[in-house]
């Protein structure tokens, strides 16, 4: 265990963690209910995190993002790939809600680079 660590509403300091967080797992509570932002993807890829999760609560029901390192690593993905891989515009229609929009995001993004990403709803 890492430990438990307060933030703010737009990001949370993992400082003095750093050489404990390559192969981990890190959990952090998303208020809005949406998936991972483009620094979460980043922060997961510098850190070589085994999986990224983020919680939340969305609609009134809780909701669970999963994002796991990508087979051979993290190594082989650039910050630029990521990017790139994410600024790539949605396909979706237009009148999709914001929260699907980053949800569809990210899963082009995984599909894109390999990485293996999943949500969960319930209740």
């Amino acid at each position: 265990n890492l430990g438990t660590r307060r933030g703010d509403v737009s990001q949370v300091s993992l400082a003095g963690l750093e050489e404990r967080l390559p192969g981990s797992t890190v959990t952090h509570n998303h208020p809005s209910g949406y998936s991972f932002s483009i620094n979460d993807l980043q922060f997961a890829r510098s850190n070589n995190l085994a999986e990224l999760r983020a919680v939340g609560r969305l609609e009134g029901k809780d909701v669970l993002y999963r994002l796991q390192a990508p087979q051979g690593g993290w190594q082989r993905i650039t910050a630029a790939q990521l990017a790139d891989a994410h600024s790539l515009p949605w396909q979706g229609a237009q009148d999709q809600p914001e929260h699907l929009e980053a949800h569809r995001t990210v899963e082009r993004v995984a599909e894109r680079l390999g990485l293996r990403y999943s949500k969960s709803v319930r209740g």
